[in-house]
Parts: C-alpha cells; structure tokens; sequence
C-alpha cells in the first residue's frame, strides 16, 4: 500500500466477513455452499458451476425443488456486508 501513496493512518477497519465454503462435484458439475459470517449476522448462498449451462440449469433448478428452495440472484457478499452495515448505522 505505501508502494501506491496509500497513507495507512487514512485506513479505517469496518467490520470483517468469513466465508466457510463446501464443495461437491456431481455428474454435472460443482455444487458449492457459502456460509458467510459479518457484523452479528450469517448468510449462506448456494451455487453450481457448470460447464453445460441447459444441464446445469435444470439440474440446479431440481436440486431447488427438493429443498422447497426459491431460485434468487443474490448481491455478491461484500455488497451484502456493506447494505447489512448501513442498516445497523
């Protein structure tokens, strides 16, 4: 940081976040669970990277039907992080 001028006094910490990940390959690609934790508060999100988008989709989508799960696109988690903040100001 003080290679690029940044003056470290300026810094000010806001909070932290720690994400605890599970991963699991399937026949169609990688199923993945994020148990995030920052300011008092939790969040999960979960993902599946895939190569066949179609066979990925719809695999994703029956694997959201048997948890009784809605499909949502949610904000990364550092803009989770920063919204949750605001709030609590």
């Amino acid at each position: 940081l003080e290679q690029r001028h940044v003056q470290l006094d300026a810094l000010k910490i806001l909070g932290a976040l720690t994400t605890y990940r599970l991963e699991t390959q399937t026949d169609e690609g990688l199923l993945v669970l994020d148990h995030s934790l920052y300011l008092g508060t939790e969040d999960y999100e979960l993902e599946f990277e895939v190569r066949d988008f179609e066979a990925g989709q719809q695999a994703f989508n029956n694997l959201l039907a048997q948890l009784k799960l809605s499909p949502v696109v949610p904000k990364n988690k550092v803009q989770r992080f920063f919204e949750y903040q605001r709030k609590l100001q």
